[in-house]
């Protein structure tokens, strides 16, 4: 069985020719497939023809979140979770859209906390808490108040899981696991475009919601929590020993 647990294609071009012109020819001669989102399953079976895909989402422990309380804070906190030395997590993007977001709103109440370090905060209201273990990142999900996900690519996003079983609406890009799991207004909101004006322009449009209601982000627990609750590993699993059993 082969699972596919990073995009097909990304932004190093020895990594897209190899997979165009020699990987591709070989993927039928595994028994199985498993993809962690709907598009990539599409683009295997309907471009590259591979058979025996499947679609199966990765998992998490959520009973470790869906218990913590969510309360409004006195600052809207927003929190992104992943790696500052890869450009696929788009880190870069949110920084300059932070920037750009100070800039055009003086004296904002916005807190911005980054967890997995390699970055040095340009702004007073950007937090950078380094590395976090993770039997303590629920505490970190608990004080926060909306998960913002700039990535360039992401092909599933555990992080999205662990902050909806908090209760946490999610702020993404468009990018394919988003695009599965993500219902606009419902769980979270889309970033129209992949770019940082585009992020800034969601993050004004969130913060005067807040500025009307600092309640804003609890209206969405419910939601969030029931899509989290999707996600446990023990799904995962028993779709797993489903493909290995047939």
């Amino acid at each position: 069985i082969l699972g596919w647990h990073a995009p097909i294609f990304h932004n190093v071009k020895i990594h897209n020719l190899y997979m165009r012109y020699i990987s591709r020819y070989f993927l039928n001669l595994f028994d199985g497939q498993m993809t962690l989102n709907a598009s990539d399953k599409k683009f295997l079976k309907q471009k590259w023809h591979v058979k025996n895909i499947h679609f199966i989402p990765s998992g998490i422990r959520v009973e470790r979140f869906l218990n913590l309380k969510r309360k409004s804070h006195p600052t809207l906190n927003f929190l992104t979770v992943g790696s500052y030395r890869t450009s696929q997590k788009g880190i870069d993007l949110a920084l300059k859209a932070i920037e750009l977001f100070n800039s055009r709103n003086q004296k904002n109440k916005a807190i911005f906390n980054f967890v997995g370090g390699g970055t040095t905060p340009k702004n007073s209201n950007i937090k950078e808490l380094g590395y976090v273990k993770y039997e303590n990142m629920p505490k970190i999900y608990e004080q926060n108040d909306i998960y913002l996900l700039s990535s360039r690519e992401e092909p599933f996003g555990l992080v999205l899981i662990e902050a909806w079983s908090s209760g946490m609406p999610v702020l993404a890009t468009k990018t394919e696991g988003p695009l599965d799991m993500l219902k606009e207004g419902k769980n979270g909101w889309f970033i129209s475009q992949i770019n940082p004006q585009s992020i800034t322009l969601s993050i004004e449009k969130l913060y005067l919601s807040w500025q009307k209601n600092n309640d804003f982000p609890l209206q969405y627990e419910e939601n969030c929590r029931q899509t989290g609750k999707q996600f446990s590993i023990d799904e995962t699993a028993k779709s797993m020993r489903k493909l290995f059993t047939t």
